[in-house]
């Protein structure tokens, strides 16, 4: 590990910052806390909006948290790459050759991902536990990954930790996601 050479005689110098780490895919159960995580945010801004409401205008309110839902969102994932949930857990949505924050046409179809995701049990979220690229339906359909920097013990993470120019889109080759171990 390398040292700062311009420290004072006599003053042991600090060892420069850790090399930036890889990103990685984030699996199921961070991605999972995180959705619990933007659900609470969620549930009390729409709590909050049915609350105001006034008498007999439940239904304009129900509508209101529907949209609040989808704006927050999709909002969330063009302005900063991520929602609040998956920014507290480190991670961000990124187009499958890298690109971040993701674009407004490639949110939109995301959050149809979503819909498409729950539709069957949930087995499109489910998905994300067992491919190795740890893609769910609706980042297939939408051509997104969500990426993550491998936590290091002791380290603060900050956008500064970010590891884009090791980004490789081919890294995860979505043709053999369930490869056995065998060839053909």
């Amino acid at each position: 590990m390398s040292t700062i050479d311009t420290a004072p005689q006599g003053v042991t110098p600090l060892p420069a910052a850790a090399e930036p780490q890889a990103l990685v895919p984030a699996g199921f159960p961070v991605r999972l806390v995180a959705a619990l995580l933007d659900g609470l945010i969620l549930g009390f801004v729409n709590y909050a909006l049915v609350a105001l409401a006034a008498p007999g205008a439940e239904g304009a309110a129900g509508l209101a948290t529907i949209v609040v839902g989808i704006v927050y969102v999709i909002g969330f994932w063009v302005w900063k790459g991520a929602t609040p949930g998956k920014m507290a857990l480190g991670m961000t949505v990124v187009t499958a050759d890298g690109h971040r924050p993701i674009g407004l046409g490639t949110a939109v179809l995301r959050y149809l991902g979503y819909l498409a995701s729950g539709l069957v049990f949930c087995l499109g979220f489910l998905w994300i536990a067992f491919r190795r690229d740890k893609r769910g339906w609706h980042d297939m359909i939408a051509g997104t990954l969500v990426l993550t920097t491998p936590a290091v013990p002791g380290e603060r993470k900050d956008d500064a930790t970010d590891s884009w120019s090791d980004w490789d889109p081919d890294r995860f080759d979505s043709s053999n996601d369930f490869d056995s171990g065998s060839s053909d």
